[in-house]
């Protein structure tokens, strides 16, 4: 059941970004980014109170807490590559650096803040991580 819905939100995560190049590209991403992310965000809570609501599955509390606060995040993180690109900055640079900022975020924090080992494959990742963004950038 888990692998459906990660699977689900992969798509779902990817046609929301390929609507923001699409407004790009019709030249609407600086006036209509936060609109389109809004109706994205509407209906991904509505989707997510629909499944409860069948699962019979009442959120906690602290359920909602962490949801809004992913929520926002999430929506700073696509208005900003929506401004990104209404600004006129290449796909080729907003999309990797965007997409692969946050998993380098995240993997920075696990080092420095809980002390997580980074073995030799982890670091080669990383490196290669780095490496693919750079090659994707260049024009």
């Amino acid at each position: 059941m888990w692998f459906r819905l990660i699977v689900l939100s992969m798509v779902f995560n990817g046609v929301g970004d390929f609507g923001l190049r699409v407004l790009q590209e019709l030249g609407y991403a600086s006036q209509y980014s936060s609109h389109y992310l809004i109706g994205w965000y509407a209906a991904g809570a509505l989707g997510a109170l629909v499944s409860a609501w069948r699962w019979q599955a009442a959120p906690k509390p602290v359920d909602w807490l962490i949801g809004l606060g992913l929520g926002a995040c999430s929506f700073v993180g696509q208005l900003a590559l929506g401004s990104a690109l209404g600004a006129g900055v290449s796909g080729s640079v907003a999309y990797p650096v965007a997409k692969t900022g946050g998993v380098f975020l995240v993997a920075g924090f696990g080092v420095i803040v809980f002390r997580e080992a980074l073995g030799r494959i982890g670091i080669v990742g990383v490196v290669l991580g780095l490496c693919g963004v750079l090659l994707v950038s260049l024009e």
